[in-house]
């Protein structure tokens, strides 16, 4: 049996966006989710994410909803390195 993943994309970049996913989450429109990690506030955005997966997964019996993966960006955030 196959399956479409349905993927919200720019998690992280800013608040409108973020909500925006999180509403389809919570409807269940979309199974994946790409996340920014490189913006200032990553660390509470990821969090916020995490946190609703958790929620989500006791919704659904025991079982995730949808997926994180990583959002590859050179040129969105600070720099991974510490330079500008």
């Amino acid at each position: 049996m196959s399956s479409i993943i349905l993927t919200a994309d720019d998690y992280g970049a800013c608040d409108f966006i973020d909500n925006g996913i999180i509403r389809a989450l919570r409807l269940g429109k979309i199974n994946t989710v790409s996340a920014f990690v490189t913006h200032p506030d990553s660390p509470e955005r990821m969090q916020s994410l995490l946190t609703i997966r958790e929620e989500l997964k006791q919704r659904n019996n025991g079982e995730y909803t949808f997926n994180i993966g990583l959002h590859f960006s050179m040129t969105s955030g600070n720099a991974l390195t510490g330079k500008s």
